[in-house]
């Protein structure tokens, strides 16, 4: 089965280049270092060198409807190994059918939906059809097995208890509108196991626990607006079947007056729970917790491109609350803000800067990013602890096409006295008319 599944992607790879009428090709080749601590012996210490390949494909067909699409990843780890040494990952390899028939999009093999309140990788088939004189009308039907967790092609369950659904009605509007509404249908059956219970009487026995495959399953609606001044509206509000609840709802809106910006933002945040995990069970007889955020920010850009901004937010909990505030400047070049905390979440003040500066004109590039801050954890800790972070990297572009890039970090705290690592990688890009 896992021949023959290689053997079709295969295939398919030779069959898209071979009918190719252009390719968009990016390879990434990166080494990164670092040195890990012994937990039980903190004098003892590891070096460690893990190498990335990252390659980017996409072919389109000669008609440009039709297009070959996919992203891999593999690591091997090349001094010290750690986790399984070496792997890869295949993040997306599709087939991708491009306004068929004037109406329908078909997306096949494994891609990542994002579809409302639907997000995740799926290996299936993705439609979406599209009506109306201005093609106002869309909808979108998905459906597959689980990716495997390690995205490779051969960790697959049982297809029955182990599969994503979905469906999204998209409607575009004239002046700004947009609106949707979502469906989404997880499943997911866990290995079973044995764990001790108490029989009737009072013994400990060994028994063997299996889950109910249901996972999730959430509807959704989402809007926005853009007025005729620019100003925007945004709404969502997504709903947990399985436990009868709201777990997520968000409003935003934005106003411009020519170079200033007002925004507010509320958002309610739940606990969003698997189905029939202990969590779950739990919820049954003790009230979920949940959160509320509301926001106030805006924003000033000056002629010379510099954005002034400001904002401050309120966090309410249950019975408690906590307030976090940002105040800063920034551009394409460099930015400098403050960000603190205070209340249930703990004291925080914070400083962060960073800045990127063209040394050599299309050939060569630096970026600096320091940052610190003094916390204190709250009810947890009344002791102050500081924290410093930087990094520092230069890119080297010998030609559009190739690039070499490296990165030095550094870290101290309260856990990691002090803690370096380092990267360097290479960036090939090529798009080809053929």
């Amino acid at each position: 089965m896992k021949t023959n599944y290689k053997l079709v992607l295969f295939l398919l790879f030779i069959s898209a280049i071979a009918n190719a009428q252009t390719m968009n090709l990016r390879l990434s080749t990166y080494f990164y270092s670092w040195e890990r601590a012994d937990s039980t012996n903190p004098d003892f210490e590891t070096s460690h060198l893990k190498g990335y390949q990252n390659m980017l494909l996409g072919v389109t067909d000669k008609s440009k409807k039709w297009s070959f699409n996919t992203s891999l990843l593999a690591q091997e780890d090349i001094v010290n190994e750690s986790g399984d040494g070496f792997d890869y990952s295949f993040y997306n390899l599709y087939i991708k059918g491009s306004n068929l028939w004037n109406a329908l999009d078909v997306i096949i093999g494994r891609q990542y939906v994002f579809a409302g309140v639907g997000n995740g990788s799926v290996d299936g088939l993705n439609l979406r059809y599209k009506a109306g004189m201005k093609k106002q009308y869309q909808l979108s039907v998905f459906g597959g097995a689980l990716t495997p967790g390690n995205y490779d092609f051969q960790s697959y369950s049982d297809f029955g208890n182990n599969f994503i659904f979905g469906s999204t009605f998209n409607y575009y509007g004239d002046q700004g509108l947009t609106a949707s509404l979502s469906y989404y249908l997880k499943r997911k059956k866990y290995d079973p196991y044995y764990a001790p219970r108490i029989d009737s009487s009072f013994l400990t026995t060994q028994e063997l626990i299996v889950t109910d495959s249901r996972d999730q399953q959430l509807t959704g609606f989402n809007i926005s607006y853009t007025g005729k001044q620019n100003y925007t509206l945004f709404g969502k509000a997504y709903y947990d079947i399985y436990l009868k609840k709201f777990y997520q709802a968000e409003f935003n809106f934005s106003y411009p007056i020519k170079n200033f910006r007002i925004s507010a933002d509320y958002m309610y945040r739940g606990a969003q729970l698997t189905y029939n995990t202990t969590f779950w069970t739990m919820a049954q007889f003790w009230p979920l917790s949940h959160y509320q955020r509301v926001e106030g920010s805006m924003d000033y850009t000056l002629k010379n491109g510099i954005n002034l901004f400001a904002s401050l937010a309120d966090i309410l909990y249950i019975d408690d609350n906590s307030l976090e505030y940002q105040l800063g400047f920034k551009n394409s070049w460099y930015g400098l803000y403050y960000i603190g905390y205070s209340g249930y979440a703990g004291e925080s003040n914070g400083a962060v800067g960073y800045i990127y500066k063209e040394l050599v004109r299309s050939k060569l590039s630096g970026n600096l990013t320091l940052n610190y801050s003094n916390y204190s954890l709250g009810n947890y800790s009344s002791a102050r602890q500081d924290q410093f972070s930087g990094m520092l990297g230069l890119t080297y572009r010998p030609s559009p096409q190739f690039s070499i890039d490296a990165q030095g970090q550094l870290l101290t705290n309260m856990i990691y006295k002090t803690d370096t690592r380092f990267m360097l990688g290479a960036t090939y890009r090529l798009f080809s008319k053929f």
